[in-house]
């Protein structure tokens, strides 16, 4: 005879703490802050994962549960027709699991579309508290000889010079080093894509968008305090 097998519920799983927590809000709480953007990027591949999932076993579970109250219907010897009670009862588990599944991808779908809204109703706005980017200050940092530190704080850098009719801006380091020039638009592009979370704050997701600029930029957007107001 089959032995059923009991699962914890989402209601009985506990994070570190002893605390119940349901399986959403436990994998969307990073212990680290500065390991949240990777996080972010993972769960919502995971999200992807698990719709694509969910839609595959929904049929496969519902033929199990189907075939099996039929087989119970016409079982004859009451040992066999109380193990296939047992298969139906699982497979309505495994189905009640998936449908919870369906709703947290839904949710965290729902949650990335609201961030997203947000970020573009903040560009709308053309501001974002605490974060100082603009054309302006750009000038403003070269006009003062203002310092920031690169993102691996290795080198101080300053902006040199500025080509108004270019629109960009040229760094030196603290070596004698200038760069090639920097375009205003292109950096606006990386820094409306860093504050919508379309790309995550780090220097080898920058130089994917900017090549070899990435530790620059980042440093020059946190002096400006980009990484202060995040989504």
């Amino acid at each position: 005879m089959l032995s059923e097998i009991q699962y914890p519920s989402y209601e009985d799983r506990k994070d570190p703490c002893g605390k119940p927590e349901i399986v959403g809000q436990y994998l969307l709480k990073p212990e680290r802050e500065e390991e949240g953007w990777e996080w972010k990027k993972k769960i919502s591949t995971l999200m992807e994962n698990v719709r694509e999932v969910v839609h595959d076993l929904n049929n496969p579970i519902a033929a199990i549960i189907l075939c099996g109250q039929l087989l119970a219907a016409k079982a004859v010897d009451p040992e066999t027709k109380e193990d296939l009670e047992k298969i139906v009862r699982q497979a309505e588990r495994a189905s009640q699991i998936v449908k919870d599944l369906a709703v947290f991808a839904k949710r965290s779908n729902e949650e990335k579309e609201c961030g997203r809204q947000a970020g573009m109703m903040r560009r709308k706005e053309g501001t974002y508290a605490g974060c100082s980017f603009s054309w302006e200050k750009l000038k403003e940092m070269e006009d003062n000889g203002a310092e920031f530190w690169t993102a691996d704080n290795l080198s101080l850098l300053r902006i040199v010079e500025i080509d108004e009719k270019q629109k960009s801006i040229y760094i030196i380091n603290q070596t004698g080093k200038i760069t090639w020039p920097l375009k205003y638009q292109k950096l606006e592009e990386v820094h409306e894509k860093v504050h919508s979370g379309k790309v995550a704050f780090t220097p080898s997701e920058i130089d994917k968008l900017v090549p070899t600029w990435g530790t620059y930029i980042v440093g020059l957007l946190k002096y400006l305090g980009c990484d202060k107001v995040l989504p």
